[in-house]
């Protein structure tokens, strides 16, 4: 019960608005404590975003797949997107979380 709870707030449009929030705080933290590791989430996408703008990339590749907000954060600049994980119950949140979306593997 706890998992299909937690797939369904992590769908709903508040959930994003509320991480998005978090990841501001955390950003404005790392930076306040003079960008130390380990990097924030937010960074890192930037990062990634930068990358593939920057070297045309239209394919998305990640191991560790966890709850899947790598692949949430990238779906909108990516064609395709793979995303590996190795625990079951892990891949099996990811894959109901990404279900509608045939671009996501």
């Amino acid at each position: 019960m706890r998992g299909l709870l937690e797939d369904v707030i992590r769908s709903t449009p508040i959930y994003s608005m509320l991480r998005a929030r978090r990841q501001k705080r955390e950003l404005v933290s790392w930076e306040r404590r003079g960008k130390t590791l380990p990097l924030p989430h937010i960074v890192k996408q930037r990062a990634i975003r930068e990358l593939a703008e920057k070297h045309g990339l239209t394919i998305f590749v990640e191991t560790g797949t966890y709850y899947g907000d790598m692949v949430e954060a990238m779906k909108n600049h990516f064609c395709e997107l793979f995303s590996i994980e190795l625990s079951g119950e892990l891949y099996e949140k990811a894959r109901r979380r990404f279900a509608g979306d045939n671009r996501i593997t």
